[in-house]
């Protein structure tokens, strides 16, 4: 899942149209993962950062996580929401906590 105009969107399956557009991605959006009630998405591209959408808001004000040394591929996020799992073009497979700050 990805898109290669940097944004996101996000589709009304019912209705067959689009909510809105997220932007902020300086490259292809390679994978997505949304946590909790559907609330929070998690996006990767290929410009090796993370970033954490608040969807009540339609902006990335949560958190941009970068550091990454190459393209993040894949991401999951486990059932109970403890973890954020990551895998790596050509590498390994790493994982983050997730913090929920009150």
């Amino acid at each position: 899942m990805g898109s290669k105009d940097n944004d996101i969107i996000l589709w009304d399956v019912v209705g067959e149209t689009g909510m809105f557009r997220l932007r902020g991605h300086g490259d292809q959006v390679i994978n997505i993962a949304f946590l909790g009630s559907g609330k929070t998405l998690v996006t990767t591209s290929k410009e090796k950062f993370l970033r954490v959408w608040d969807l009540d808001t339609q902006h990335c004000g949560m958190q941009i996580i970068s550091g990454h040394h190459t393209e993040i591929w894949s991401i999951d996020i486990d059932l109970e929401e403890r973890y954020l799992v990551r895998s790596y073009f050509k590498e390994f497979i790493g994982y983050l906590s997730i913090v929920f700050e009150q």
